[in-house]
This record gives structure tokens, C-alpha cells and sequence, in this order.
């Protein structure tokens, strides 16, 4: 239990020190995230624009599997003799990452608006 301990209190020390340094870094750039009455920073929308760039890393990640997902399915006999559906299947990848970047970019302008406020 004490190396359980020891792990959950450096991450958490290491997440701190990760605010602290991004709040500290990016202070002059975000003005307009600043709360009007208190002047402290709204880490709700700062948080939400790193869960964005996140997304968008996981997605570029992933995309080789995307790849070769539509490859294997391109090269299967049972799809390949019907007309129109290697067209089709070329276009799935293209929908997955239009897909990630257009929920990535949702997710940012949302956060970046304070949530619907």
C-alpha cells in the first residue's frame, strides 16, 4: 500500500506543478480567460482547450487503425465484387478525421465560451 500511496501522491503533485507551470506560461496570452470580478484564470475553459488537443492527439494515434481496418475491408472478396463499395470504404478514414477534428474544435469553443453561458 505504500508504493500505491507514493504513485497517487506524485502524480497528483506532478499534476499541480503542470497547472501551476501552464497557468504561469500562458498568462499573458489569456486575458479574455480571466474571470471579470475576480481576475483569476476560468480553468473550466483552459481545461477544456487541453481536453481538445488531447482528443486530437488520441485520434491521430488511432488513425492507423483506421487505416488498416478500411485496407483489410478494401481487400476482402466478399465486399470487393459489388459496385461502388471500394469508393465508399476509401471514404471512411476521411469521415474519421473530420469527425475527431470537428468534435475536437467543438469541444474548444465550447470550453473557450464558458459552457453555454
Amino acid at each position: 500500500m505504500k508504493l500505491l500511496d507514493f504513485v497517487i501522491a506524485f502524480f497528483a503533485s506532478m499534476v499541480s506543478d503542470i497547472k501551476a507551470g501552464f497557468v504561469a506560461l500562458f498568462a499573458p496570452f489569456a486575458v479574455n480567460l480571466r474571470d471579470s470580478e475576480t481576475g483569476a484564470f476560468q480553468m473550466n475553459q483552459i481545461m477544456g482547450v487541453i481536453f481538445s488537443v488531447i482528443l486530437v492527439v488520441v485520434g491521430l494515434v488511432m488513425l492507423p487503425l483506421v487505416l488498416d481496418q478500411t485496407q483489410t475491408a478494401r481487400s476482402n472478396s466478399y465486399i470487393g465484387n459489388f459496385a461502388g463499395t471500394q469508393a465508399i470504404i476509401d471514404l471512411i478514414p476521411l469521415l474519421y478525421s473530420v469527425g475527431v477534428l470537428g468534435l475536437a474544435g467543438f469541444v474548444a469553443l465550447t470550453a473557450i465560451r464558458g459552457g453555454g453561458k
